[in-house]
């Protein structure tokens, strides 16, 4: 029994990445948009029929930095970073 706990722990790996410069540990290797955003404002992000929210990111596993579009996702490593914005273009 020893030896599943000790592989469940290492499958759960917590991963320290930042957003918004914000420290944030994970245990997913692989963040969607939806991830992220969630990481950032929890279950209450910014809402509105203007409300566009733009992601980059960089030090990441692959691809190593660019923009996280609505539906994509990204191999992260450890001290990957997130830069989460909200605007309204109204």
């Amino acid at each position: 029994m020893m030896a599943e706990d000790t592989q469940e722990q290492e499958r759960k790996k917590e991963i320290k990445i930042f957003v918004n410069s914000e420290p944030k540990e994970v245990t997913k290797e692989i963040l969607t948009y939806a991830d992220v955003v969630f990481l950032e404002w929890g279950d209450e992000p910014p809402q509105g029929e203007n409300v566009q929210i733009s992601i980059t990111f960089k030090k990441a596993k692959e691809p190593h930095e660019g923009s996280l579009l609505p539906g994509g996702s990204v191999e992260i490593k450890e001290g990957t970073r997130f830069s989460v914005r909200a605007s309204d273009k109204s």
